[in-house]
């Protein structure tokens, strides 16, 4: 799996809004054929491969959760539900914006194992709008949280992406690349939560960006964001871990590392 294959930008301008997140969408997501289930929040994202793309319901209220993936999405303040034709992966993908925070969760399918035919009479069946690609972006920038870079920040931001191997959290995750260590690694807002353990088995840097690849995940971080590091230990399920923890400069954690200490 590249590390290149899982950032969804759409390549067409078929772009449906969808009549909410409901089960009258989401029962239908493993009718169309293996994918990602992405969680993004300000300066990272974590996916994961897999074929258990519907969610399950907790309840009567507004949560849905894929135990597998480790992840739990509250829809309470979902703003609007988009269906693209086709993402970076050649294939549809379908993506969810809240108040502030655009396209928090999305799920995008594989070609390989794509049925385009059931997934356009479903996203067409649901539609309530059409709407261009450029509209959307127009919307999503109104929408997004904005963060007001001082020109000292704006220089560091620079200095790191013209030097990110030398990060610190580079270097971390670059560190744990092909070992034996299985890092926990939670991505989270107050919409969407994703918390797994995975292998790193390949890692690339450059521009402010490292990327993580895993056996079926694919982490990436802008370090170049990163504000403040808190490294600490805790207890964890019982077990005592150091935890890796990075702050946005709003003070918003960008995500969260833990590794069990070793005895």
């Amino acid at each position: 799996m590249k590390n290149n294959n899982i950032y969804p930008g759409v390549y067409s301008d078929r772009v449906l809004t969808l009549n909410g997140f409901g089960n009258h969408i989401t029962d239908h997501f493993n009718d169309f054929g293996r994918g990602f289930l992405m969680v993004s929040v300000h300066g990272a994202n974590m996916a994961v491969n897999t074929l258990q793309l519907s969610p399950e319901k907790l309840d009567e209220g507004f949560e849905l959760q894929w135990p597998e993936a480790g992840i739990r999405l509250n829809t309470q303040n979902l703003s609007r539900v988009y269906a693209k034709g086709k993402s970076r992966l050649g294939a549809g993908t379908i993506e969810c914006d809240f108040t502030e925070s655009p396209n928090s969760f999305s799920v995008t399918w594989i070609p390989e194992c794509f049925n385009q035919k059931a997934y356009n009479l479903v996203t067409e069946t649901y539609a309530t709008e059409r709407i261009s690609d450029v509209k959307l972006k127009a919307i999503r920038d109104v929408s997004r949280l904005k963060l007001n870079i001082c020109p000292c920040c704006r220089a560091r931001r620079e200095r790191i992406c013209n030097d990110t191997i030398n990060h610190p959290v580079s270097i971390i995750l670059q560190g744990l690349t092909g070992k034996e260590i299985v890092p926990e690694l939670r991505v989270a807002s107050d919409h969407v939560d994703m918390l797994c353990a995975w292998l790193i088995r390949e890692t690339s840097i450059g521009q402010g960006e490292v990327t993580c690849v895993g056996d079926q995940h694919v982490f990436r971080v802008d370090v170049s964001m990163i504000h403040t590091i808190q490294v600490c230990k805790m207890m964890k399920r019982g077990v005592e871990c150091s935890v890796l923890r990075c702050y946005d400069s709003l003070g918003g954690v960008i995500f969260e590392m833990s590794i069990a200490c070793v005895k």
